[in-house]
Parts: C-alpha cells; structure tokens; sequence
C-alpha cells in the first residue's frame, strides 16, 4: 500500500492523484476554515498562491490545531492540495478529520476567489 509516515508510527495511506486541470488566476487568495483548536475550535487560515494558472503554494497561518495530530496532517494536506491543483481528490488524514476538513474547506474557500 502506498502512502506517508507523517511521524514514525502514524502512516497515512494515498490514492493517486489526477492534478485538476482547472486554471485558476495568479494571486495570493485568503479562506480560513474551522478546526479543533486543542479541543475548543478554532480557525485554521490559509493563504493559496496562484502561479502560472496552477496552486503552486498553499500558506497555513497561525491555528491552535494540536502540533502532533491535527497541525501534521494539515501541513501533510498542503503538499497534496499542490500536487492535486486544489482539493478535488485530497482526502482527510484519518484520527484527524475535523482538522483535516477544516483546513480543505480553508483552501476551497481561497480557490473559489480565483476562478
């Protein structure tokens, strides 16, 4: 099976992605989306930079999301939405799913302002 250790015992298994071929406009766009925030929800901010029609970056401000749990599988989810050219395809990381929602709902609030 293929996947990611995101930490020594936690392995996240991965489908293949298919990148969308959506152009989206250059630019820097902002969404934030909910979380769990060390139990007591919280906003997780994001910034998507657009390059050449295509997510070339996706910038996570600062969040209360747990460093270990759901703070590792969003930094996990940000190489996927690049790889992905946005978050069709992009699954949640399992035992971090609240965190892992939030933070694509974040991201599909950005892209939509660049369509």
């Amino acid at each position: 099976m293929k996947g990611t250790y995101i930490f020594d015992t936690w392995f996240v298994p991965e489908k293949e992605i298919t990148p969308s071929e959506t152009v989206y406009k250059d630019g820097t766009y902002d969404g934030v989306g909910f979380g769990i925030g060390y139990g007591n929800g919280d906003d997780i901010p994001v910034s998507v930079v657009v390059e050449g029609g295509k997510v070339a970056e996706v910038i996570i401000g600062n969040h209360n999301e747990t460093p270990n749990l759901g703070g590792a599988a969003i930094k996990y989810l940000a190489g996927r939405v690049v790889e992905a050219n946005g978050v069709e395809g992009v699954d949640a990381v399992g035992s971090a799913t609240i965190s892992s929602n939030g933070f694509l709902s974040a991201v599909r609030e950005a892209l939509e302002q660049a369509i």
